[in-house]
């Protein structure tokens, strides 16, 4: 028989070999995954820093008009491409950041986020910010389904109730069953206004939830969630279950090859993470933040629900796509609404202002200087008459603010300088009420020690502190808890300002927030005076600073100095004798993306 099968003809060996590629290529099930993350209530473009765009052109980016459009092209595109389904999920995080979300909170979330079509989303530790009763009203009056697998709701039956929260939500696409897992970060607790809520550990609560899944015959499963990279990663290589992980928190860039704009990937798209034990390469996915990127991943499964091939890239939402006209009309409803108290001009500023993540939660930045300045110029505006100017010139020279607390960029040039509320409302959403504590120089130590303990050059984290005040030196070739270096605070009791050695058992009167100073962002302040309120928030003292003090420039000096930073461009790796070892980032990143596109796109091309 196999001499007789030698002989069969070249055409027939040809023909033999394409039905086989056929009829492999007949068995897998293809499908479309499109995502977002952090979208941060950015209903209307912006521009390439993530600020309102204002006058049309080729410089707008985003908004929830032109990602619909967007969405509804590459949906198109998948069904004349043969794709037997198309997903599009979004991983939290769309409340908060603009003027919009601050005039109407989750009504304006839930009016906009219906017309995007969205098949399930995650929450984000955003949606808390307002308290437990904003997440149900929101809930309770969306269509879209929520998944969250690790939230504890014993204490909190409002949101157990809600019949729109769920662990995970199953879908049927073309006859194949897929579920969706979500997942929150446990910070939330601690950043936001979790009520009574409690957050659970992500990785044991994902794999609980996939288990049961699996069990019940769903055989491609998805864990779509806000925990940031690091934890996508780790969930992605423990939860033996999962096929693809989708998140959101960290705001983080993948992209294969060139990418098409400014942005600069921290890994290739799709990022793949080995599992220790059953050798499966697990993607992990998220598309920056603020709408500007849609993610686009092509996966192709085999009938056991294991991942074949999967290849994709980020979308840039670039002033070549047009924007939807129903949503578009929708964003200039909202802005009517709003625009005469959103337009009105504050101040001015002579340079751009840093405010993104990418600038305040990982280096001094200029705005957070402007604003820790600006509470200290506050109090001394409205206290000078009760300061005995022989002895001192302030009673608080030293002033705080966590990174998270400043959203955006103000970015003045498309204004000829011009700042408006509009701008301030977006950099300072939250309206924190400001006052001071007095504590120990002990104390400030600790603060930074923590504020940089878990310091990371791809991890956008919220509680890198900015100051003035202070000057402080952080040394990152040592271990967490060791890192500060020095410290220098400003005198208030001195007839002309300066620095001098911060004294660990001396007093210290500094201005926060009220949120800073009852442990947001897990800080811990020992109050020797208790927290003493202005009496306004943030937004109001900046608004005032703008008025006073125009046009603005402010500078970045010497405040925080970084040191070694490229010491921590290193991750950890395990050897193939279980040993913990250290490899650059650099490598790491090169090596998985080798291994992506030789397993990824060879495949495609003999499916293709």
């Amino acid at each position: 028989m196999a001499g007789g099968l030698q002989q069969w003809p070249r055409s027939l060996w040809t023909s033999v070999l394409f039905l086989s590629l056929l009829s492999t290529a007949a068995a897998r099930y293809r499908l479309l995954v499109l995502h977002t993350n952090d979208m941060h209530s950015r209903f209307d473009q912006i521009d390439a820093m993530g600020a309102e765009c204002i006058a049309p052109g080729p410089q707008c980016y985003g908004g929830f008009p032109r990602l619909k459009t967007a969405v509804d092209q590459e949906r198109r595109r998948a069904d004349t491409d043969t794709v037997d389904g198309t997903l599009f999920l979004n991983a939290g995080d769309t409340f908060q950041g603009t003027a919009y979300y601050s005039f109407f909170k989750w009504r304006a979330v839930e009016r906009m986020i219906r017309t995007l079509g969205i098949d399930v989303m995650s929450l984000g530790n955003h949606e808390f910010d307002d308290g437990v009763k904003d997440v149900e009203s929101f809930l309770r009056n969306i269509t879209i389904p929520v998944v969250a697998s690790n939230l504890d709701l014993t204490d909190e039956p409002v949101l157990a109730n809600e019949p729109n929260l769920m662990k995970s939500k199953v879908l049927t696409v073309n006859g194949r069953r897929i579920g969706i897992i979500g997942y929150l970060t446990p910070d939330t607790e601690r950043i936001a206004r979790t009520g009574n809520v409690k957050i659970l550990p992500e990785i044991p609560s994902v794999a609980a939830e996939a288990k049961r899944l699996k069990n019940d015959g769903v055989d491609i499963l998805i864990a779509l969630g806000h925990s940031g990279f690091e934890m996508d990663i780790q969930i992605a290589r423990d939860v033996e279950d999962i096929d693809l992980v989708i998140g959101g928190h960290s705001n983080t860039f993948l992209y294969t090859g060139k990418p098409p704009g400014i942005d600069k990937p921290v890994g290739s798209y799709p990022f793949m993470v080995e599992q220790p034990n059953t050798k499966r390469k697990v993607p992990v996915v998220q598309a920056d933040h603020i709408t500007k990127y849609l993610g686009e991943l092509w996966m192709e499964f085999d009938d056991a629900g294991e991942v074949v091939t999967c290849y994709g890239n980020p979308i840039l939402l670039d002033y070549s796509i047009k924007q939807d006209p129903k949503v578009l009309n929708e964003v200039r409803m909202l802005k009517e609404m709003i625009e005469n108290k959103t337009k009105e001009v504050i101040g001015s500023s002579s340079v751009f202002l840093e405010g993104e993540n990418e600038y305040c939660r990982f280096r001094e930045c200029n705005l957070g200087n402007f604003i820790t300045d600006s509470f200290v110029n506050y109090n001394i505006r409205k206290n000078i008459k009760s300061f005995d100017l022989s002895k001192y010139w302030t009673n608080a020279p030293i002033s705080l603010i966590q990174a998270g607390g400043i959203r955006t960029n103000i970015n003045n040039l498309s204004r000829r300088g011009n700042i408006t509320l509009g701008d301030l409302l977006s950099t300072l959403p939250f309206k924190n009420d400001i006052g001071k504590i007095t504590t120990t120089g002990l104390d400030i130590w600790t603060a930074f020690e923590y504020s940089v303990r878990r310091y990371s050059t791809t991890v956008a984290n919220g509680e890198f502190l900015q100051v003035s005040g202070l000057k402080v030196v952080i040394d990152f070739g040592r271990p967490s808890g060791e890192r500060v270096q020095s410290i220098h605070v400003r005198c208030g009791n001195c007839a002309v300002p300066g620095y001098e050695k911060l004294d660990l058992n001396a007093n210290y009167t500094i201005i926060m927030s009220k949120y800073l100073s009852d442990g947001g962002d897990g800080f811990s302040f020992k109050k020797l005076i208790k927290y003493q309120s202005f009496g306004t928030s943030d937004l109001n003292i900046m608004e005032e600073e703008f008025h006073v003090r125009s046009p603005i420039w402010p500078e970045v000096g010497q405040r925080i100095v970084l040191l070694n930073v490229g010491e921590l461009n290193k991750v950890q790796t395990t050897s193939s004798d279980g040993q913990r070892v250290s490899t650059p980032l650099s490598h790491l990143t090169l090596l998985l993306l080798t291994i992506a596109v030789t397993l990824c796109l060879t495949d495609r091309l003999i499916v293709l």
